[in-house]
This record gives structure tokens, sequence and C-alpha cells, in this order.
């Protein structure tokens, strides 16, 4: 994701922002993520609630602008860490007290199964 430029005095244009928030959309459409959240505070907060607030950059004062930019970019972030998880190999394992099958990366899977806690499929 393209991160928004900020600084004192050029910062990012309510065209840039509109453009990171769709496609952070498109991301959280793509993979399923509405229910997801972060912890920019020290409570979680829906990725979507971050996204509502970002269409309001226009309409705010240059300070609530900055903070706007460093939420998206954190965001920006974050999301690029979880795409590059969907993206990844996985395998299926059968979590043993549950029964449920889970699909993790190899190496996640391998710490549930060396745990005892899973085998694999």
């Amino acid at each position: 994701m393209q991160r928004l430029k900020s600084g004192r005095y050029i910062n990012a244009t309510v065209a840039e922002v509109n453009a990171f928030v769709k496609e952070a959309e498109q991301m959280i459409e793509k993979y399923g993520w509405q229910e997801k959240t972060v912890m920019p505070y020290s409570f979680p907060v829906k990725v979507t609630k971050i996204l509502r607030d970002l269409r309001d950059y226009g309409r705010c004062t240059k300070g609530s602008q900055l903070y706007l930019i460093s939420l998206a970019n954190g965001l920006a972030e974050i999301m690029e860490a979880w795409e590059k998880y969907e993206l990844a190999e996985k395998v299926t394992i059968r979590i043993i007290k549950s029964g449920k099958l889970a699909q993790f990366t190899p190496e996640v899977a391998q710490e549930f199964i060396a745990d005892g806690m899973a085998e694999l499929v």
C-alpha cells in the first residue's frame, strides 16, 4: 500500500487519502477482514472504523489530518503483514481438543503439533 505523505508543510491531499481508503477497502473485501481490529489505543478498533474516520480527512484541521495520516500509515503496515500471511502457503491441522480443522503456515502448524495440541491432516 502507498504510504501517505505528512510533514510540516506538505501533507497528503484529499484525493490521495481517498485513494488510500479505496485500496484498503478493496483489501478488506478481498480477504474478509471486516471484523478485524487493530490497537492504536489501549482498546481495539475495527479497521473499517479507521477508514470511516479517514473519509472525513478533508473536513479536519491540519493537526487532525496529521494524526489521521499517521493512523493510516500504521494501518497500511499492518494490512501488508496480514496480506503476506494470507498469501503464504498453508497446511491443514486438526485441533486435538475440539477436533476442528484449521489452516496455518507450516511454521505455526509445527508449533501446535510439537506442543501436542494438533495433528497434521
